[in-house]
């Protein structure tokens, strides 16, 4: 998979601030392998991105947000960002969960049937899914998690 670097030289940042954006990256290792490399020791990384649901194995979740073809690649378990984070020099220092709900235009909702018949209804209404006369309104948990580059 194809890796971006950024523009910028090693140990330039005390902060990287991602809201809403890594569940797009196809190479997420080489990410993380980027964002450390900018990072000066001690420097934090912040995350804010959807997680799937616990019950979500199979997910459902990326399947769903897949057919709105923006990009997206998978949403990562808290537990996959500290293994993530833990192979690139960055230690797991505390987080929260929050939730974000949203509405999609069942218009553009082209194969949501068939993803719904593929899955386990109570995987699904975890989502606590919402269909009305012309969206479809899905809850999801966000993991806000704070990493620190070791020295």
């Amino acid at each position: 998979m194809r890796q971006e670097g950024l523009p910028f030289a090693g140990q330039s940042f005390d902060w990287v601030v991602s809201r809403y954006a890594l569940h797009h990256f196809p190479a997420i290792n080489g990410t993380f392998q980027e964002i450390s490399r900018v990072l000066k020791p001690g420097g934090r990384l912040l995350i804010s991105d959807p997680a799937p649901n616990d019950c979500d194995g199979d997910r459902f979740v990326d399947a769903y947000m897949q057919m709105k073809k923006d990009g997206h690649i998978r949403f990562y378990t808290k537990n996959e960002w500290i293994e993530i984070g833990k192979a690139t020099g960055l230690a797991y220092t505390g987080g929260f969960e929050t939730k974000i709900r949203f509405p999609k235009k069942r218009e553009t909702a082209v194969g949501f049937n068939e993803i719904v018949n593929r899955f386990d209804g109570e995987v699904i209404r975890s989502y606590e899914v919402e269909i009305t006369a012309d969206e479809i309104w899905i809850t999801e948990r966000v993991n806000n998690l704070l990493f620190r580059k070791k020295c």
